[in-house]
């Protein structure tokens, strides 16, 4: 029988899932393919670290990075990621993590005007989440 990559590590314990959603805010645009997908993957490595800590992590640099390959949205522009996609998700979750580097990310500080008008928890370590 051959591994499937669905199939839970039974090895590893499975955090315990409180059902809220922390939305990953941080800097997704960058000079470069590379400097792109060192963001992404920092975010999906701080999504972990939600996730262990039994809240349920919702990464937009991943779902943008999906779609963005796509032709169809080749003509999207900053704002219509934020209106179609970013604000939409966030609007959905509990709260929100800002990520190292936010402050230097024109999208997350919107996010974060975002977050605060609508008077949504911010948090700015993993570890101080609580609800």
């Amino acid at each position: 029988m051959y591994p499937n990559a669905l199939t839970p590590n039974l090895q590893s314990p499975i955090p315990a899932v409180s059902g809220k959603l922390i939305y990953i805010a941080g800097p997704y645009t960058a000079a470069d393919t590379y400097r792109i997908r060192r963001n992404i993957l920092r975010a999906e490595h701080i999504a972990r670290v939600v996730f262990t800590l039994g809240y349920i992590p919702v990464i937009p640099h991943s779902i943008s990075d999906a779609l963005d390959t796509g032709s169809s949205f080749k003509h999207f522009q900053h704002h219509d990621w934020m209106q179609k996609l970013c604000l939409p998700l966030l609007s959905r979750c509990d709260g929100v993590l800002f990520i190292e580097g936010w402050q230097n990310s024109k999208g997350a500080k919107v996010e974060f005007s975002f977050a605060q008008e609508n008077n949504m928890p911010i948090f700015y370590r993993a570890e101080r989440i609580r609800f």
